[in-house]
C-alpha cells in the first residue's frame, strides 16, 4: 500500500523518472522497481545519499525481461 513508501516515481518510455519527494541525505534507502514485462527488483539499502551528492542523483539499473 502507499503508506509503505516514502517516495515514488513513474518512469517514461526511456525508463527515466523523478521521485515525487526529495530524499533526506545521510540515509540508506531500499528500492523496489516494478516494470511491465520485466522481473521486479527489490533491494534493501540499495543506495545512500550523502551530503556531498548533487541535488540530482543518477542511478543506473539493469532490468531482466521475464
Amino acid at each position: 500500500s502507499s503508506d509503505e513508501f516514502f517516495a515514488w516515481g513513474r518512469g517514461d518510455g526511456r525508463g527515466e523518472y523523478r521521485l515525487d519527494t526529495k530524499l533526506p541525505r545521510g540515509q540508506s534507502y531500499n528500492v523496489v522497481i516494478i516494470a511491465a514485462g520485466y522481473k521486479t527488483i527489490a533491494v534493501d539499502a540499495a543506495f545512500t545519499i550523502t551530503a556531498n551528492d548533487p541535488d540530482t542523483v543518477t542511478q543506473d539499473v539493469v532490468m531482466q525481461k521475464r
